[in-house]
């Protein structure tokens, strides 16, 4: 029996056929579908961290700064999601969110900061659950390739942050008197109260310093 080729139109005998195009069409078209499909896959849009973050149960501040890290070091992200499955486990009423840590004072000092916030600080041995927490959180952090804080943030009342103003205030006060009472009784010369004065306004400056930013002001 006489046969022809679909492709070339040879003619052939038999049952086995010569050759053909279609064939080796066929095979490069695979080739070619299969080199296709792996350049998709490497040209994937990654995800984005800020939203990875958030799926975690993570709130993400909107910052430049910190989404640029974010997008830099993956790695990180994979820790704080590892920090926000240990925190919510550990203290199921916590809530977290990442921000931007700028220091007004020293130029250059930024940093991401992860919050860990209570409903209330009321409950003694759920703040002494959330401090142990955020020690084991601050280890896991310690690989991250950038510095990153975990801490929380203790919302004083408005009674409480006046009573700590008082209390700063007398506590000046107080030392203030004691110098004055020193140099009239010539406890220390003029020059002893001078450095003395300069030394304890410093110190006094710092403290200051310390609690307005606890008390977020």
């Amino acid at each position: 029996m006489t046969r022809q080729c679909c492709c070339t139109g040879q003619l052939w005998h038999g049952f086995t056929p010569p050759p053909c195009r279609h064939d080796a069409t066929g095979a490069v078209g695979q080739t070619a579908a299969a080199g296709t499909a792996g350049t998709h896959a490497v040209g994937t849009i990654p995800p984005d961290p800020v939203q990875d973050l958030r799926e975690a149960g993570i709130a993400v501040e909107e910052n430049p700064a910190l989404r640029r890290v974010l997008a830099e070091h993956q790695e990180l992200v994979t820790l704080l999601r590892g920090v926000a499955a240990l925190m919510t486990h550990r203290v199921p009423v916590v809530t977290l969110l990442l921000r931007w840590y700028v220091d007004p004072e020293v130029s250059g000092d930024e940093h991401p900061v992860l919050v860990a916030r209570l409903p209330s600080y009321d409950d003694t041995e759920l703040v002494r659950r959330l401090a142990v927490a955020l020690d084991d959180a601050d280890q896991v952090l310690s690989a991250s390739p950038v510095w990153v804080l975990a801490t929380t943030h203790f919302e004083a009342s408005e009674d409480e942050k006046e009573q700590r103003l008082l209390e700063a205030t007398q506590r000046i006060l107080d030392e203030m008197l004691a110098l004055q009472s020193g140099l009239k009784r010539r406890q220390m010369t003029t020059e002893q109260g001078w450095r003395w004065l300069e030394h304890f306004l410093q110190v006094s400056a710092a403290e200051v310093l310390t609690q307005r930013r606890e008390l977020g002001y």
